[in-house]
């Protein structure tokens, strides 16, 4: 029983020819099994007698039976309840924590193949307010999800898709139901983002209480240029847009009075050379 159903009505489930299936009781769980075997259990709110909330989006029951039978899926009642609630989420971040290396950004958004990244807020002072809220209450507090509060949990190459809403959920299925071995955060909520980069593009979409919602203007090119020039860049004074610009005039000539002085004491074929600097190629996992 919730709002929409304050006479406990059960939640009605068809096929394409609106033929009756099942019913559901309010707040219950189905267990979706695809194509290729894997499955995923969805919680189930009633919205009306031809709307239903299954996991985090909103569906008429055509549509979803619809969606199900053209990507040969089929759906049934699941008994017991998987997902996880909010305070295990919140102890899942304290046992596990939320790691992940500060260049899985970088491995997202320079891969040569279609790609997805997790991103989860930080466990910081300044995001208590914005954990686990829908867009609505952050627009409430007079904010807009942050760059800079997010960090990337995870990042996998992207499979074939045709339908992006489908895609979007079937991630949300997968990062709360069948969690890769290496994921390290906690189980996919409202206030995470998904980053897709399909054919060099690439897009976030924020978690909301119903389904996703796309933020075009949520991480600038410049917030990811100034990151990846810090992380390379030999002397910070020089953060200019120029990545590894080398080290600052002055901290040269330095180093070149230094070095004269030693020389004079040693034989040039005592100088150990320096071995050449080999890029590093980076993958994702």
């Amino acid at each position: 029983m919730n709002e929409y159903n304050p006479h406990g009505k059960d939640i009605r489930f068809i096929d394409s020819h609106y033929k009756d299936l099942f019913r559901l009781p309010d707040g219950g769980s189905i267990r979706i099994t695809y194509a290729d075997g894997e499955s995923a259990v969805r919680k189930c709110t009633y919205i009306d007698e031809y709307h239903t909330q299954i996991g985090n989006s909103v569906f008429h029951i055509c549509q979803f039976a619809e969606l199900m039978e053209r990507n040969g899926s089929t759906y049934q009642p699941e008994k017991e309840e998987t997902l996880m609630s909010q305070e295990k989420i919140e102890r899942w971040d304290d046992v596990k924590g939320n790691d992940a290396p500060q260049d899985k950004l970088s491995e997202f958004l320079d891969s040569t193949t279609d790609a997805y990244a997790i991103l989860q807020l930080r466990r910081t002072d300044e995001t208590v307010q914005e954990r686990f809220e829908s867009l609505a209450s952050l627009h409430r507090q007079g904010k807009e999800p942050e760059f800079d509060h997010y960090e990337v949990v995870y990042a996998a190459s992207l499979p074939p898709y045709k339908d992006q809403t489908m895609l979007l959920e079937g991630l949300y299925e997968k990062f709360n139901v069948a969690h890769p071995a290496d994921f390290r955060g906690h189980s996919l909520s409202v206030s995470d983002i998904v980053a897709l980069k399909t054919n060099a593009v690439v897009s976030f979409h924020y978690v909301d209480s119903i389904g996703f919602q796309e933020l075009p203007a949520f991480m600038k090119l410049e917030n990811y240029l100034k990151n990846a020039e810090m992380a390379m860049e030999d002397d910070y004074g020089m953060i200019d847009g120029i990545i590894n610009n080398g080290k600052a005039p002055q901290m040269e000539e330095t180093e070149k009075k230094s070095v004269l002085e030693q020389l004079k004491n040693r034989n040039e074929q005592d100088i150990p050379k320096k071995p050449a600097r080999t890029p590093t190629e980076r993958n994702l996992e």
